[in-house]
């Protein structure tokens, strides 16, 4: 089970994990009194329940004026799982209008999470409930981007960057297509802008007209994958050649140890096989320990 404080991971990169990773389990976002739970199927959101009986699909239906109270209490059971099967036996309405519910229903409970400035978030990897428990929708993808556009707060849209000195990039997604996820043209512009890698911050300046779009379009390509984190990678140190290190202490054995060339030669060797050394030992500081016998 992975454990986050979305004061410090916000619920947008958690999402992120789960669709990038495809990982299968459900997550349980809690914020007293709110407590939901959101299974995923291969990075596919499927269902969500909640503790809150105003949440619950029964009370969406009878608010919508689709079902009476009495016919949604055919749908209330106590495993809230069960809620969706239970409506298609109820057998009312065609099953696209149904279906249609189904994802308006999971649309009003996923979104608000996007705007959740504190809580915790614990994702416990299970395998997924049944397909006659599941809500099938249209794009995942498409829900994630309507929930970083519905985000007002400024903090959230701050935390949700982070680090604005990163560099980031357009990557070759294994799931989503810049050309094809469900973008506005202006967003779309915005995304197809990012050409080499450039930190977030200096991304940004570029759109300092629309600055609060850009930014959720940078959060968009990042929770999907398109964008990605420009790692920094050190050099690898040069080669070593040991024949040149037995050649240069076989010219100092022949020059002697009375010549100052000699002198001048320990030295450089000295320094040289010690960084040499110290590179592959670095727990040992041969510049102390190394000594030329005469």
């Amino acid at each position: 089970m992975s454990l986050d404080r979305i004061e410090i991971t916000p619920f947008a990169l958690i999402v992120g994990d789960i669709l990038q990773n495809r990982r299968t389990g459900y997550l349980t976002i809690i914020r007293p009194p709110l407590r939901k739970e959101l299974h995923w199927s291969q990075g596919e959101l499927v269902l969500i329940t909640s503790a809150s009986p105003e949440d619950s699909l029964a009370d969406f239906l009878v608010r919508r004026g689709v079902v009476t109270s009495e016919r949604a209490a055919q749908i209330v059971a106590n495993d809230p799982t069960t809620a969706v099967s239970k409506f298609h036996e109820t057998g009312l309405l065609e099953l696209a209008w149904r279906q249609t519910l189904l994802r308006e229903w999971m649309t009003s409970l996923f979104i608000p999470l996007f705007s959740l400035d504190e809580g915790t978030a614990a994702f416990t990897e299970d395998s997924a409930i049944d397909p006659e428990k599941r809500v099938f929708l249209q794009s995942t993808a498409a829900l994630v981007l309507e929930g970083i556009r519905a985000i007002t707060n400024g903090l959230v849209l701050r935390r949700s960057l982070g680090d604005l000195k990163r560099e980031i990039a357009q990557t070759n997604s294994n799931r989503f297509n810049l050309d094809t996820v469900p973008l506005t043209e202006v967003e779309r512009q915005i995304a197809s802008a990012l050409t080499q890698p450039q930190t977030i911050e200096a991304f940004l300046k570029h759109f300092a007209h629309d600055s609060v779009t850009a930014a959720k379009v940078v959060i968009g390509m990042l929770t999907l994958g398109l964008y990605g984190v420009v790692e920094l990678r050190t050099q690898a140190p040069p080669a070593i050649s040991f024949d040149e290190m037995q050649r240069d202490l076989e010219l100092l054995a022949a020059i002697g140890s009375n010549d100052q060339r000699s002198l001048r030669a320990v030295a450089l060797s000295r320094d040289k096989y010690c960084s040499v050394w110290h590179s592959l030992n670095p727990a040992i500081d041969f510049k102390t320990s190394f000594t030329v016998n005469p």
